[in-house]
């Protein structure tokens, strides 16, 4: 889901959820619910310029993907970026 309030301004927020088939090397769930949000900021001052904040697996989930190896954490991102 995209939405943007304003010219500046747009919030994304991305779902995934995930069934695998049973693995007894897996110690994690054989499902998870992962989301990411992002929020970016386009300031009209600055031409070609963005900011953007991200967070991903906000729910923490310890989902194996591959069975035996830890799954990832928790995320966070901030990010600038000048295009010319």
């Amino acid at each position: 889901v995209v939405w943007q309030p304003m010219d500046v301004l747009e919030l994304r927020i991305d779902n995934e959820w995930r069934k695998q088939h049973s693995n007894r090397l897996r110690i994690s769930d054989d499902e998870a619910f992962f989301t990411q949000l992002t929020l970016k900021f386009t300031p009209a001052q600055l031409d070609n310029v963005f900011v953007t904040f991200a967070a991903d697996n906000i729910w923490d989930e310890s989902f194996e993907e591959v069975p035996g190896t830890p799954g990832r954490g928790e995320q966070y991102t901030l990010s600038a970026t000048y295009t010319w």
